[in-house]
């Protein structure tokens, strides 16, 4: 899907500005989760594709890239017009759902 999409964003976390240890993770799948649901909005199709953790993946990144030692890519996102309509797969699983305990 990537080689065929009309852009990729690629969102990454700044490690050295970080506040608490770990919380890039976070705020970088936070905003992917954003570009995915505005994507959805204005009618484009786009789809996370996973870089961290693979190390060959963050590699390949900041080689391409040339991305700083101190910037971690994260997400991938594919954005462009959907070639084709696929049917919703429904997930929901009424045995995952807890109410006030496990």
């Amino acid at each position: 899907m990537l080689k065929d999409a009309n852009k990729a964003i690629l969102v990454c976390g700044a490690i050295n500005l970080e506040k608490f240890k770990g919380y890039w993770i976070l705020d970088c799948s936070a905003a992917t989760e954003n570009i995915l649901i505005a994507a959805h909005a204005k009618g484009l199709g786009a789809c996370w594709l996973g870089v961290y953790p693979r190390e060959e993946r963050i590699a390949g990144m900041k080689k391409l890239l040339n991305i700083p030692d101190h910037v971690m890519p994260l997400s991938l996102i594919s954005l462009g017009f959907p070639a084709e309509q696929k049917t919703r797969e429904d997930r929901y699983n009424v045995e995952r759902i807890h109410h006030n305990k496990w």
